[in-house]
C-alpha cells in the first residue's frame, strides 16, 4: 500500500507540471465546467492490477492529471493528461509514455449525450475514442474504443473514488 501512496503523491506533483500552458485560452463553451466531478483520485484493481487516474483543477480551462497502472512494483503503464479549452472548443491529451514519441495527442469533444461525454481523433491508430461517463458520486466508468487490425475493440475502466 505504501508504494501505491507514492505513486499518487508523484501523480499529483506530475499533474501540475502543465500549468501555465500559453495555448490554452479562456473556455467559452462551458463544457469543461461540466467536467468538475473528474477532480480528485480514483482507482481500479482487476487482475492484481491497480490504476489509478487523478485530475486536477487548475483554472477554469484547464485540468490535468494522470493515470498508471501497477501490478506487483513494476508500473505498467503511464499516461499524463489534461483536459483543455481551447477558445470554443475542449480537448482531452494524454501523453503515453513509450508511446506516440512521447508527444501529445489531441482528442476533440464531440458529445456530451445523457452525461456521457466522447472525445474523438479518428486518424489516431487506436484510441480513436475516449469515453467518460459518471454513474454515482463515487465512481467513474470511461473507456477506450475503436478500430485496430480490421476489428473494432473496446476496453472499459470501471473506477472508484478514493479521494477528492
Amino acid at each position: 500500500m505504501r508504494s501505491h501512496l507514492k505513486c499518487i503523491l508523484v501523480c499529483f506533483l506530475w499533474a501540475g507540471a502543465g500549468c501555465g500552458d500559453p495555448d490554452i485560452s479562456v473556455n467559452h463553451s462551458g463544457k469543461i465546467a461540466q467536467l468538475t466531478w473528474l477532480e480528485g483520485a480514483w482507482q481500479n484493481f482487476e487482475d492484481s492490477v491497480v490504476t489509478t487516474e487523478i485530475w486536477v483543477k487548475q483554472n477554469d480551462s484547464l485540468y490535468t492529471g494522470g493515470s498508471f497502472s501497477v501490478k506487483g512494483t513494476d508500473t505498467i503503464f503511464a499516461e499524463q493528461l489534461s483536459l483543455e479549452a481551447r477558445g470554443q472548443e475542449l480537448f482531452y491529451v494524454p501523453v503515453v509514455k513509450g508511446q506516440n514519441e512521447d508527444k501529445p495527442v489531441s482528442f476533440r469533444f464531440t458529445s456530451d449525450s445523457a452525461g456521457q461525454f466522447t472525445f474523438e481523433n479518428r486518424q489516431h491508430d487506436f484510441p480513436q475514442r475516449i469515453v467518460y461517463t459518471h454513474p454515482s458520486p463515487d465512481s467513474i466508468y470511461a473507456w477506450i474504443e475503436g478500430e485496430t487490425g480490421g476489428k473494432n475493440k473496446r476496453i472499459g475502466f470501471p473506477m472508484k473514488r478514493i479521494g477528492k
